[in-house]
């Protein structure tokens, strides 16, 4: 027996093209895969859109009201037909969702809800990590001023700025000053972040701090991880949302630990 597509949409014979579209529209919203949670869900999408394909199309649904056999296609080739004519569904409610031209079977966010969970707690507190090692300082360790040399120069706001090298015990380091930083055989102290111990800071005899990190962008990648992680855990996100966060925030914490490469 013949499929009912007016009855799988949920239309008249007599609706418009405008009505059948709207129809398709909130029925592939309601039983997308990806958000709902009835079980039969994969298959009444699949008819959802072999319905749309036949009665959006004048000719082939001509054919349909005339009792004339139409081809058997299956699911992958009626979604090719809708996306040659535009019409195929996706959410586009999402700020976590990437639409590609490619088409592959619809992901299981479900089964993966759990593990998303999961990976986003562990994401947030390496975010927290890197935040607290890049705010806060470590050890200070003195060292000897081997030699400094003069680099540089260049201009500041209304006065000459020069670059000098400083060549510590165990460290070269580059310092813009009006004048040199320090001297031949003084001590001078090398700070380091609390986790990582990664050089922050310069600290001159006279106990002036000169900020050598160069780590800036390690806070603002790890505030965005952050946030990004931790609204994958709001319960009111869809499996889907909460594992695209996932997937998001995980590759910048890959940035992160990355930077731990860079001196």
């Amino acid at each position: 027996m013949a499929k009912d597509y007016y009855q799988v949409l949920g239309i008249d014979k007599t609706d418009d093209q405008e009505l059948i579209k709207k129809a398709y529209r909130e029925k592939a919203k309601t039983y997308h895969p990806d958000k709902s949670e009835d079980p039969n869900a994969q298959t009444i999408f699949q008819e959802i859109n072999e319905a749309y394909m036949v009665l959006s199309d004048a000719k082939e649904k001509t054919k349909y009201d005339e009792g004339e056999q139409l081809p058997n296609l299956s699911y992958e080739e009626v979604v090719d037909v809708l996306r040659k004519r535009k019409g195929y569904y996706w959410d586009r409610d999402s700020i976590f969702r990437y639409e590609s031209n490619n088409h592959y079977p619809p992901t299981d966010y479900l089964s993966y809800k759990k593990k998303s969970l999961i990976a986003n707690i562990i994401i947030a507190v390496i975010a927290l990590v890197f935040l607290y090692d890049v705010s806060y300082t470590g050890k200070i360790n003195a060292y000897e001023v081997r030699s400094v040399y003069y680099a540089y120069s260049g201009s500041g706001l209304d006065q000459d700025i020069n670059k000098y090298q400083v060549n510590l015990s165990n460290a070269q380091i580059y310092i813009y000053n009006i004048g040199p930083p320090a001297r031949a055989g003084e001590e001078a102290y090398l700070s380091f972040s609390p986790v990582f111990g990664k050089i922050k800071a310069f600290i001159t005899p006279s106990g002036k701090s000169y900020d050598i990190s160069g780590r800036a962008y390690v806070l603002w990648i790890s505030i965005l991880v952050l946030l990004v992680s931790l609204i994958g855990t709001l319960p009111l996100l869809s499996a889907e949302r909460q594992f695209n966060a996932a997937v998001i925030s995980g590759f910048f914490s890959v940035l992160l630990l990355i930077s731990l490469l860079i001196a």
